[in-house]
């Protein structure tokens, strides 16, 4: 009995814990960029570079690589709106890096 318990009350937190994820990573961008800043948004973490100092971007099936001398960022493909990769991509146009 005691078992069927804690095995009910460790699925109903599993999906607690699924719906707060879910309306957080609704909330927030997954990526944001400013003048400054190109920044990925995830749960726990966040990641930024600052544009100034992007030496190298790399285009992967799946992601994209966003390098400078110290740091590395990756970036989902997937999770990107397909209008917004054009906008992105557009901006790494822009910067008039080696993008590969």
């Amino acid at each position: 009995m005691k078992d069927q318990i804690l095995i009910s009350a460790t699925w109903f937190l599993l999906g607690v814990f699924q719906l707060i994820i879910y309306f957080i990573e609704r909330k927030n961008q997954y990526l944001s960029i400013s003048e400054e800043r190109i920044k990925r948004i995830t749960l726990f973490f966040s990641k930024s570079l600052k544009i100034s100092e992007i030496k190298k971007v790399t285009r992967f099936r799946y992601s994209y690589s966003v390098e400078t001398e110290i740091k590395k960022l990756s970036i989902g493909r997937e999770i990107i709106a397909s209008d917004s990769k054009k906008d992105l991509e557009s901006f790494f146009d822009s910067l008039k890096l080696n993008y590969t």
